[in-house]
C-alpha cells in the first residue's frame, strides 16, 4: 500500500497517492512537488495528511509520524523541519489526537481534539480546542465533559457572525447545541432543545444574516429546522414541516439571505424549501416547486452561484438532471444536459462565478461541465471530452486553485485546463 503525502503546487495544497501516477502540469501551472514526507521508511509507511486548513496562508492539518500517532501540523510550504513541522503534541504518546474540524474565527482556529481517554486528571478526551497565530500552542477552550477522560466531542464548529457554535455532549443532556464567545476561554450550552439525555440531533449549523440556522429534535416534533438569534442564549422552530418524526430536512444553504433546505411534509415528498427574512418563520417558509409530483425528487448538492441556488434533482419522468431557482425562490428550472434520460450531474462547486460540475449527455460518458444557468449551449456546457466516446473521464470535485481549476484526483486535469480559463 503506497502513503499518502503532502503536495504542493504553486498556489494550493493538496494530497496524492506517492507511486500511484506521476503528477504533471498544465500550461502555465507549477509542477507539484511533494513538500513533506511526515511518516518516512518507505511504501509501508502513510503520513495520511488531512483536514487541511489555510490559516490565514499556514497550513494547518493533522498528520502521523512513526511516534506520535495523529497530531496537529503545520506548513508554509517548507521541507520537514524548516517549515512543516508538528505543531504539539497534544496525546501523548503514540496514541494521536484525532484532530479535526477546523474552522476560524479571525485569526483565531478552533477544531476537536483529545489529549487522551484514560481517565487519569489530566486526559479530557475529544475536547474544544484553540490556536492563534503563529499557530504554536494549543489551548484547551473548555472541559465541557469533565471526569473519566470521555469528552465531549465538539462536532459542526462554525462561526457565526464571530460566535462560536457547535454541538457537544456534556455527559448531563446530550448532544445540544453550544456556543464559545470573546475571548474563548470557556463553552456554554445555548439551549436543551430536548430535555431528554438523548439530546436534539444538533446538525447542519448554518450563518445566515448572522442568524444560526441548524437541524434538531426538541422530542416532539421529529427533527426539524430551528434558529437562534444572537446573543444566541435560546431557540425557536422556523416551523414544524413534518408534524410527525418521520422525515430529516437538510441541506441547508444560504442564498443572499434566504435559507434554501430539502424537507418533506409528509404529501410532496422530499423536496426543495425555502424560509426568508427578516422573520424566518412559519409565514415565510413554503416549498419551492413540487418537481416530481409523484414522489420525491430527492434534491441534493445544493450550491449557491452568484445568487442562484443549483441542485439536483429528479423529476417526474424519472430523470435526474441539474436544477436552477432564484429569487424570490417560487419556481424551479430544469437545464436538459441528456434529452434522452439522466445525466446524473454530481459533485457540484461553485468556482469564479460559474458552476462545476461532472455529468453524462448520454453520448460522451461522464466529463466535466460548467454552468452560468443558462440551457445547454446558451450558458451550460461540457468543458472538455477528456476521455473522447462514451466512455468517463473519471473527473470528481472540481475545486479552484488560484485563477486554475483542477479535480481532486490522483492526476492533474491536463487536457481540460486551457478550456477552464
Amino acid at each position: 500500500m503506497q502513503g499518502r503525502r503532502l503536495i504542493l503546487g504553486a498556489v494550493a495544497a493538496f494530497l496524492v497517492v506517492a507511486g500511484a501516477g506521476s503528477a504533471s502540469a498544465a500550461p502555465g501551472d507549477a509542477t507539484a512537488t511533494q513538500v513533506a514526507d511526515t511518516s518516512p521508511g518507505g511504501s509501508s509507511s502513510n503520513g495520511d495528511p488531512r483536514e487541511l486548513f489555510n490559516a490565514g496562508g499556514t497550513l494547518l492539518f493533522q498528520a502521523s509520524d512513526p511516534t506520535h500517532g495523529d497530531e496537529l501540523w503545520k506548513s508554509n510550504g517548507g521541507p520537514l523541519g524548516a517549515g512543516t513541522e508538528m505543531v504539539a503534541n497534544i496525546n501523548p504518546g503514540s496514541q494521536g489526537s484525532n484532530v479535526f474540524d477546523f474552522t476560524s474565527i479571525g485569526s483565531t482556529v478552533f477544531f476537536s481534539a483529545s489529549d487522551g481517554s484514560g481517565g487519569s486528571p489530566s486526559e479530557h478526551g475529544n475536547e474544544l480546542w484553540k490556536i492563534d497565530p503563529p499557530y504554536t500552542t494549543p489551548v484547551m477552550v473548555d472541559d465541557i465533559r469533565p471526569g473519566n477522560g470521555v469528552g465531549s466531542n465538539p462536532e459542526v464548529l462554525t462561526n457565526v457572525n464571530g460566535t462560536l457554535l457547535f454541538r457537544a455532549n456534556d455527559g448531563v443532556d446530550g448532544e445540544e447545541l453550544w456556543k464559545s464567545e470573546p475571548p474563548f476561554t470557556s463553552a456554554t450550552q445555548v439551549v436543551d432543545l430536548n430535555s431528554a439525555p438523548t439530546g436534539s440531533d444538533i446538525d447542519e449549523i448554518t450563518d445566515v444574516n448572522g442568524m444560526a440556522f441548524f437541524i434538531g429534535t426538541d422530542g416532539t416534533n421529529g427533527d426539524e429546522v430551528w434558529k437562534s438569534a444572537s446573543p444566541f442564549n435560546s431557540a425557536t422552530m422556523v416551523e414544524n414541516i413534518d408534524p410527525g418524526t418521520t422525515h430529516v430536512p437538510g441541506y441547508l444553504t444560504n442564498v443572499n439571505g434566504t435559507l434554501l433546505f430539502v424537507a418533506d411534509d409528509n404529501t410532496r415528498g422530499e423536496e426543495v424549501w425555502k424560509s426568508a427574512g427578516p422573520g424566518y418563520n412559519a409565514a415565510s417558509t413554503a416549498i419551492v416547486e413540487d418537481i416530481n409530483t409523484s414522489a420525491d425528487s430527492f434534491p441534493r448538492e445544493l450550491t449557491n452561484v452568484n445568487g442562484t441556488l443549483f441542485f439536483l434533482a429528479t423529476d417526474t419522468a424519472g430523470d435526474q438532471e441539474l436544477f436552477t431557482s432564484a429569487s424570490p425562490f417560487t419556481s424551479a428550472t430544469k437545464i436538459n444536459i441528456n434529452p434522452t434520460g439522466s445525466s446524473d450531474p454530481f459533485d457540484l462547486a461553485n468556482i469564479g462565478g460559474f458552476l462545476y460540475f461532472d455529468a453524462s449527455d448520454g453520448t460522451n460518458g461522464f466529463e466535466p461541465w460548467r454552468s452560468d444557468g443558462g440551457a445547454v449551449g446558451s450558458g451550460t456546457q461540457m468543458v472538455a471530452d477528456i476521455n473522447p466516446g462514451a466512455s468517463s473521464s473519471g473527473i470528481r470535485k472540481p475545486t479552484k486553485v488560484g485563477e486554475r481549476h483542477c479535480s481532486r484526483i490522483s492526476t492533474l486535469l491536463d487536457a481540460a485546463q486551457p478550456q477552464l480559463n
